[in-house]
């Protein structure tokens, strides 16, 4: 819908948006953003790029969020962080996926574009202003439905066949988010590009998919290793990452869970190298070692890194669990 920050009409000065939702009249406020919001549940998400802590953290404070008619006085914006605690961005699955999707037909309004799969989805129960209530037969076809249709949605995202998707010529490195913001081609919606990225990722705007140099960002992916073969986390791989690379802010490569498709969960507790790691053999002149963790051998693992270890001042390991078939 609209980006905020540095490709915002802000440019990363910071500034004041008004979330303006269907069937809602603009308060026209004097030095705000209006922004259209065609859904009634909104997401939004914001990354602070400073590396110093103070900095972060009055950035962080002075964030809110607020209703338009408590601007005179608005309450606290409550800021919630996990704080060590256990949770998961993973999609819901089986039946709990149609509930979940019954429930947002009902929530949200009807757009065009959405008329004929709304018509097919009255067919297996889920129609809009009536509850979702699936006989038994329905459930068993639904379950296996979305085991299917996630097969077809994992395919199409990690094996894309979308022509200019190559980033390098002979290199297996592909883009990840290959999507005009619209979501819409010349003749058609880009219906397996929004399967490939949102089935990994969410959110999209016109900062994440612009070509202008120095603006947004570029998301690349790769599967497979230089021999062809998929990714898996019990092999040991090595990332050249070579010195200078021509980004304004920072490059980072995070690896990721290919089945919940959020970071991998180990007890190092971080997913990525980058550029911004501290100290001063941080990638960026040399290798980047990717290495096995064996949660059933850890001793035995420890042993393996010790024997392993690289030179420091021109590489750095780090640990990745079994299941681990894609980076980014």
């Amino acid at each position: 819908m609209a980006d905020l920050g540095l490709t915002g009409p802000d440019a990363g000065h910071g500034g004041r948006f008004v979330l303006l939702g269907p069937g809602h009249e603009d308060p026209a406020l004097e030095g705000a953003s209006t922004i259209h919001v065609p859904t009634v549940n909104v997401f939004h998400g914001i990354r602070i790029l400073t590396t110093d802590e103070a900095e972060a953290t009055q950035t962080l404070a002075g964030y809110r969020a607020y209703p338009v008619d408590r601007r005179d006085d608005p309450p606290a914006t409550r800021v919630i962080s996990p704080e060590g605690r256990t949770w998961s961005g993973t999609q819901p699955r089986g039946l709990t996926y149609w509930e979940m999707l019954a429930r947002l037909v009902n929530e949200e309004p009807v757009h065009e574009r959405d008329r004929i799969v709304l018509a097919m989805l009255e067919n297996v129960g889920i129609r809009k202003g009536h509850p979702f209530e699936p006989d038994e037969r329905q459930r068993r076809l639904l379950q296996e439905a979305a085991l299917v249709g996630e097969a077809m949605a994992r395919v199409v995202g990690y094996e894309p066949r979308f022509e200019g998707a190559q980033a390098y010529p002979g290199r297996d490195w592909q883009l990840v988010l290959f999507l005009d913001a619209s979501q819409e081609g010349e003749h058609t919606t880009q219906l397996d590009e929004r399967t490939a990225w949102f089935y990994e990722a969410v959110t999209s705007s016109k900062g994440m998919t612009t070509t202008t140099p120095g603006q947004g960002q570029v998301y690349l992916h790769v599967g497979r290793d230089s021999d062809g073969e998929w990714l898996v986390g019990e092999r040991s791989y090595d990332l050249v990452v070579p010195a200078d690379v021509p980004v304004a802010q920072f490059w980072s490569f995070t690896v990721y869970d290919a089945d919940t498709r959020c970071f991998v969960d180990h007890p190092l507790d971080r997913a990525d190298r980058s550029s911004r790691d501290d100290g001063p053999h941080r990638p960026g002149s040399g290798l980047v070692r990717l290495l096995p963790l064996l949660r059933t051998h850890r001793a035995l693992l420890r042993q393996d890194l010790a024997a392993a270890r690289p030179h420091p001042r021109r590489q750095r390991w780090w640990s990745m669990p079994r299941r681990c078939p894609r980076a980014l």
